[in-house]
């Protein structure tokens, strides 16, 4: 992968390439055999993910970009942090940039 996106993803070369154990061709499989046709999953945005490992999204996506509307631009998802700052008190901790884990 040459552009990781870290501002948005929070993942970088160097702090995932070091813990990984699989390839990402092995990852693929594994999620095939994880989720099914009764599979549900929620997901921000979902649809970026799936593109990006080459896997047509399920049906069953509960995606929040597309459930909670933006609120003043109609064809733009509202982002994450606009929805924790609307829906929960403690917000997300951005000081030291993007986190996918404090995401989830």
């Amino acid at each position: 992968m040459d552009d990781w996106l870290t501002h948005v993803s929070g993942a970088s070369r160097e702090t995932t390439l070091a813990k990984a154990d699989h390839t990402s061709e092995q990852m693929v499989e594994e999620l095939k055999g994880i989720i099914g046709p009764e599979t549900i999953i929620l997901a921000h945005a979902g649809v970026n993910d799936f593109k990006l490992i080459g896997l047509k999204p399920p049906r069953n996506v509960l995606d929040t970009a597309i459930v909670f509307e933006h609120p003043e631009l109609i064809h733009d998802p509202t982002s994450l942090a606009m929805l924790v700052e609307r829906y929960m008190p403690s917000g997300l901790d951005r000081r030291t940039g993007h986190s996918s884990v404090d995401d989830a």
